[in-house]
């Protein structure tokens, strides 16, 4: 969730929400000063989201954007981007 500072000329601010689910999940162990590279494959149930109009799960296509990193706190993810058509 993302406030933002009250707009100019009025007392409303903007309320705007960012969906992060777990979609993926490897522990790795690394020796300090050492690096290792690590894999985590996401079917296409990774990118299912609950339909309400048929009342099942599927996967809408459009863009997504996948971040990875050491915690979910922001500031240790990057981003990368995947277009599901």
């Amino acid at each position: 969730m993302k406030r933002s500072k009250s707009v100019d000329g009025g007392g409303a601010g903007l309320l705007a929400e960012t969906l992060k689910t777990l979609r993926g999940f490897q522990r790795v162990d690394v020796a300090a000063g050492k690096t290792h590279q690590a894999t985590i494959e996401l079917s296409h149930a990774a990118f299912e989201f609950f339909d309400r109009a048929s009342g099942k799960m599927s996967v809408t296509a459009g863009e997504y954007e996948v971040w990875y990193g050491n915690s979910s706190d922001s500031k240790d993810l990057k981003v990368a981007r995947i277009t599901i058509l």
